[in-house]
């Protein structure tokens, strides 16, 4: 008899961050105080993988009392910087140019899915067709 070996797919190492953002009338986002407020003052979150060859973050608004997210991202609310070619030797060289503009669909499909999956309580409210990658113009 012939004995099959499963193919092994390869491993993708995926580095996840959450970010807060809380808005505020007098100081818009204010960066240095979000951190030292509670969970219910945070109203916007951005949810970053970065993977081989990419940066991705969505912004969502953000339920602090319930720890949810919007089902979708903001409008203007995606950010994609490329990485191909990153040794980490230069830190400042990557992260200049969003390229989500020109970035293909299935890509961007593909890593909000990513997205979705490293944040699971998130988005666990989000069922499957209300979770959608909005991409405003596209």
């Amino acid at each position: 008899g012939t004995q099959r070996t499963k193919r092994q797919e390869p491993v993708r190492t995926v580095a996840a961050s959450q970010t807060p953002r809380c808005y505020h009338a007098e100081t818009l986002f204010d960066r240095d105080t979000c951190g030292t407020l509670g969970n219910a003052e945070i109203t916007h979150m951005g949810y970053t993988v970065r993977v081989d060859k990419w940066r991705y973050t969505e912004w969502h608004t953000f339920n602090g009392t319930t720890g949810h997210a919007s089902c979708h991202a903001m409008q203007g609310g995606v950010e994609l910087y490329d990485h191909q070619g990153d040794d980490g030797r230069d830190f400042d060289g990557w992260e200049n140019v969003n390229v989500v503009a020109q970035a293909p669909r299935k890509l961007l499909q593909t890593l909000s899915q990513t997205v979705q999956s490293a944040f699971p309580r998130s988005f666990a409210h989000c069922s499957s067709p209300r979770r959608k990658l909005m991409l405003f113009g596209r």
